[in-house]
């Protein structure tokens, strides 16, 4: 298993236990129900969009162990807007 599936799998079974657990609240009163669920699909659109942009070096850092084991330094990256990933990818193409 790799940390991006056990992201998500962590993700979508924290995410269906407090579906389940608000389900509770349907018998008392629907509108917190309703607020509850509206709430945690905000909360689950949110944790998927914050593991893609943690994961994005990962893939980086994946593709250059590619490239550097192929031993092909011929390739140029094109720049992300992540000053990070920008400065990694500066010093690996004046290598």
């Amino acid at each position: 298993m790799n940390i991006k599936f056990k992201f998500y799998a962590l993700t979508f079974v924290l995410h269906a236990v407090l579906l389940v657990s608000a389900y509770f609240f349907v018998e008392e009163n629907k509108t917190i129900f309703i607020a509850v669920e509206c709430v945690l699909l905000t909360s689950l659109a949110l944790f998927l969009l914050l593991i893609k942009k943690i994961l994005a070096p990962l893939e980086f850092v994946d593709l250059f162990n590619d490239i550097l084991s192929e031993q092909e330094f011929t390739t140029r990256f094109s720049y992300t807007g992540n000053k990070e990933l920008d400065n990694l990818m500066t010093y690996l193409t004046k290598c």
